[in-house]
């Protein structure tokens, strides 16, 4: 819910609330309702993702957007490539082709090259204490960050980047997503930003971000494709991660977004997500 003291005029807004619709992620059914009439666009975006664009030109005080969505996950067992799969080490080597598609993904953060430098440094610890095993280093990444930086709400914003979260051990899922991000990239295994819900039912062991939009990792391992770690959870992505949108950061992959062209000063937003998990049907 989008309030604002002063009525907004005109503008434009850009939604990707429907889920992914895959071999790992079964879309049954969707549904978006926006409470401010409008001229309306579906496409799928560059990155793949569902969206839709909203242009409003009328006066509006008030914007309800609401979704809801069912959706069947199957990925029930994300590291079982794990038992049969030829070992990886780092670096990784890319074919030219391969390097050119993934080259999105493969670049860090635009930061000073001292604080790059001080992040590449960290990363490879990781890699030497897991004896440069891709995967290894890839779960102890996930896990330590769990562990070792705090979950704290508020103290951080859209403008922190991955070293402010290094230095000070502590923010939100989408800071330790940024910051997994920076460090599999310097790495050079390619890595992008997973936007959705995770399930936190009771006594369920993903207890973090369970009432608001949720982000994580995918990354791109040889041979098995795109793979999510959860570093806000320390868990890998598997039946209780809904993805919804993914792209080379927050910014690709923002559930909503848009422009006011006249009007709206005073804008305050509300969001309440709710993630049931319902039987099967046989």
């Amino acid at each position: 819910v989008y309030r604002y003291e002063h009525p907004v005029e005109r503008s434009t807004h850009l939604l990707r609330l429907e889920p992914f619709d895959d071999r790992l992620q079964r879309l049954r059914s969707h549904t978006l309702s926006v409470s401010v009439e409008g001229t309306t666009r579906e496409f799928e975006d560059v990155f793949g993702n569902r969206a839709r664009r909203v242009v409003i030109e009328r006066p509006f005080s008030e914007l309800v957007i609401e979704a809801e969505s069912v959706v069947d996950l199957f990925d029930t067992d994300p590291l079982g490539f794990a038992k049969v799969r030829k070992r990886s080490t780092i670096p990784l080597v890319w074919m030219p082709w391969q390097h050119h598609m993934l080259q999105p993904y493969l670049l860090p953060p635009e930061l000073p090259e001292s604080q790059l430098l001080e992040l590449a440094s960290y990363a490879m610890t990781f890699v030497e204490r897991n004896d440069y095993d891709l995967l290894d280093t890839l779960l102890d990444l996930n896990r330590s960050i769990f562990r070792e930086y705090a979950y704290k709400p508020g103290e951080t914003t859209l403008y922190t980047t991955p070293f402010d979260v290094y230095s000070k051990r502590r923010g939100v899922c989408q800071d330790f997503t940024n910051l997994f991000l920076c460090l599999a990239r310097l790495l050079g295994v390619p890595a992008r930003h997973v936007c959705g819900y995770v399930f936190t039912g009771p006594q369920h062991p993903n207890v973090r971000m369970g009432e608001a939009s949720h982000a994580w990792v995918q990354v791109y391992l040889p041979e098995v494709g795109w793979r999510g770690f959860d570093p806000t959870n320390g868990t890998v992505a598997q039946t209780e991660h809904v993805r919804v949108a993914t792209g080379r950061s927050f910014v690709d992959a923002t559930p909503t977004s848009g422009t006011i062209f006249v009007g709206g000063a005073g804008e305050t937003l509300e969001v309440f997500v709710s993630v049931e998990n319902r039987p099967m049907p046989s």
